[in-house]
């Protein structure tokens, strides 16, 4: 299968909400509340993109989607400055791809899209935020963390732990090489 990265625009809201709610109910089965995930509906999801992209690239967002053979968007990744009162520069916001799609280097792709996006705004380091329990966790491990904290987040009465971890853009450029 051949993919495409390009930066997203609007008119991509249907196919990265579609994307945002089946990676959650395949990724977090088992993990985040069945109610949660039942709840998640791709009509609100796109309503929520379609501002997001309306606003893009506002808020110092940048995105990329990746593209398969039939024009379907089969994954994403999102990005931004940091909060001002966390000790890095940007921030990985989203990075999902549906799960049939997986395990073919798309996201290693999104992410050298992201990197290049921090190295052109001069930002040396970048965060994200990922359940502990994230069956895609090695991902992230692999990418040389430094984990700044464990955070709690409760849904549905359910409390999820979730890892706040830095990256030097570099180091991870490096590993993606």
């Amino acid at each position: 299968m051949t993919y495409t990265i390009r930066e997203m625009k609007e008119g991509d809201e249907q196919g990265i909400a579609r994307v945002h709610v089946d990676s959650w109910n395949t990724t977090y089965q088992g993990i985040v509340p069945q109610g949660y995930l039942d709840r998640l509906h791709v009509k609100e999801q796109e309503q929520k993109w379609e501002t997001i992209l309306r606003e893009y690239p506002g808020k110092s967002n940048f995105g990329v989607v990746a593209v398969n053979e039939a024009s379907e968007i089969v994954g994403f990744a999102i990005c931004g400055q940091a909060d001002e009162k966390e000790p890095v520069d940007g921030e990985l916001k989203s990075i999902y791809i549906l799960e049939n799609d997986q395990q073919h280097g798309i996201g290693r792709v999104l992410l050298r899209h992201v990197l290049a996006n921090f190295h052109e705004r001069g930002w040396e380091t970048f965060m994200t935020v990922a359940l502990a329990d994230n069956p895609s966790f090695p991902f992230y491990k692999k990418l040389n963390p430094h984990y700044l904290r464990l955070d709690t987040w409760t849904v549905d009465g359910v409390e999820l732990k979730e890892w706040v971890m830095a990256f030097h853009v570099a180091e991870v450029e490096a590993l993606l090489r």
